[in-house]
């Protein structure tokens, strides 16, 4: 029996290739999201092309947006959504943390932490309508402090250690109404934003970029060793856990 997945930032990178991933199976229903339709052709072109793809606008980082996002949803998903998958993010910068302008930190703050907080307040009565009750945040390796990864990610870096700590609370207060949260890093992903943090780090921490470049995967790659390794084999056990996209588990 097939499911009904919420997707973020599922426009472009990681999480279009989720989308076309788990709606190939046409017995799932997946609900995408972008910031600006106007400017989300191909994920128009795949609704069109797989009447198992619904649409909505919403922008993560803007609390009118959330506020709207419930009146999209009651004709979207009327029977409820069984896993909420948080893609979404920004990392504008990979600038040394004393460099960072405050309102860096703050806009990556509010997009990659409040952002997803204030999407699950919207979201849990509708995954409280069905069995499954899965939420998947997706965040990075750079977020953990017990296993700290020695190159500048300042803003971003600190948003996803954040991120970590809203999974570890929500996976906590949700355990006894049956939720199963976790938090996935994607790997190093070949994106938009990985192309950003090699012009950022070859400025002033070169082997931090060739780094990245030599040990970046697909975009295609990583959301089907996510969907493969982590997502369809996810138990009401895995919940708190802090998984890469091979499906090792990564300290917090």
């Amino acid at each position: 029996m097939g499911k009904v997945y919420f997707l973020t930032g599922s426009n472009r990178g990681i999480g279009l290739e989720t989308l076309k991933i788990l709606s190939s199976d046409s017995t799932n229903t997946v609900i995408g999201t972008a910031r600006d339709l106007s400017n989300a052709k191909e994920l128009a072109q795949l609704a069109q092309e797989r009447d198992n793809i619904k649409i909505v606008e919403l922008d993560v980082s803007s609390q009118e947006s959330i506020n709207q996002l419930n009146s999209q949803l009651e004709s979207v998903a009327p029977e409820g959504i069984d896993t909420f998958i948080s893609n979404a993010a920004i990392a504008q910068t990979h600038q040394p943390a004393l460099s960072v302008e405050r309102d860096v930190y703050l806009k990556h703050y509010i997009t990659n932490v409040v952002g997803p907080i204030e999407l699950t307040k919207v979201l849990k009565p509708y995954l409280d309508k069905r069995e499954t009750k899965q939420i998947i945040f997706i965040s990075s390796i750079v977020g953990s402090l017990s296993n700290f990864v020695q190159i500048s990610t300042a803003a971003y870096g600190q948003s996803k250690s954040a991120l970590n700590h809203a999974v570890l609370t929500l996976s906590f207060e949700l355990k006894d109404d049956g939720y199963t949260i976790v938090a996935v890093h994607p790997g190093v992903v070949s994106s938009d934003m990985l192309n950003q943090a090699k012009i950022d780090f070859s400025e002033f921490q070169p082997e931090a970029a060739k780094f990245l470049k030599d040990n970046s995967i697909t975009t295609e790659q990583s959301a089907s060793y996510q969907i493969n390794n982590v997502y369809h084999k996810l138990t009401k056990e895995d919940n708190g856990k802090f998984f890469s996209y091979d499906g090792s588990e990564i300290p917090y």
